[in-house]
């Protein structure tokens, strides 16, 4: 009897801690699988608007009428700026790391504008952080509308997404979103 109830408590501690293992590393492997697939020809700190094939392999639950556009970026070199110019409508903007964490997400009503930039920095990691190595009194000298937005990873993905309610009006808003740049700030 006691042999069966032993058995039996292993058995649930141990289905306990598979389940928490698999909640807690699949989701995050997951959108970096994918992240890797629909991304692998997209340049690093270029702006680009996916066709609607990457787009719903990237992005299944997204509309193939949508748009989605990429910022891919790369801060081994420095920090990298996203200058964003949307057309009138619905947008968000989700940024993530290559390995499928969300950073940081915004959308118009939240924005309350249509042209902003965003700068994507390198904290370096926590022995950086803890240590002092990063200098945080860079002067914003710009009129711009933006955020900053520092990462301890090196690279990263920006998804601008732009819900289009008529087909006549996707030519138009890909012309507006196609006006957005991600670049390295020093270029």
């Amino acid at each position: 009897m006691r042999r069966n109830l032993f058995w039996l408590l292993t058995a649930v501690v141990f289905g306990l801690v598979c389940h928490i293992a698999y909640l807690l590393f699949v989701p995050s492997r997951t959108l970096g699988t994918a992240f890797d697939r629909a991304l692998n020809n997209v340049p690093a700190n270029s702006f680009q608007v996916l066709d609607a094939e990457t787009q719903v392999r990237l992005m299944p639950f997204v509309a193939s009428q949508h748009l989605v556009g990429i910022c891919k970026f790369d801060l081994s070199k420095g920090p990298v700026k996203l200058t964003a110019q949307m057309p009138e409508g619905f947008w968000t903007l989700a940024v993530y790391t290559l390995r499928g964490r969300q950073v940081y997400a915004i959308n118009d009503t939240q924005a309350d504008t249509n042209v902003f930039t965003v700068e994507f920095y390198n904290t370096g990691g926590l022995l950086s952080q803890v240590l002092g190595g990063q200098d945080d009194g860079q002067d914003i000298d710009s009129n711009e509308l933006g955020w900053r937005i520092t990462l301890t990873e090196r690279e990263g993905v920006a998804l601008l997404w732009l819900a289009v309610g008529d087909s006549l009006l996707k030519r138009e808003a890909i012309s507006a979103m196609e006006k957005s740049r991600c670049l390295r700030l020093d270029t």
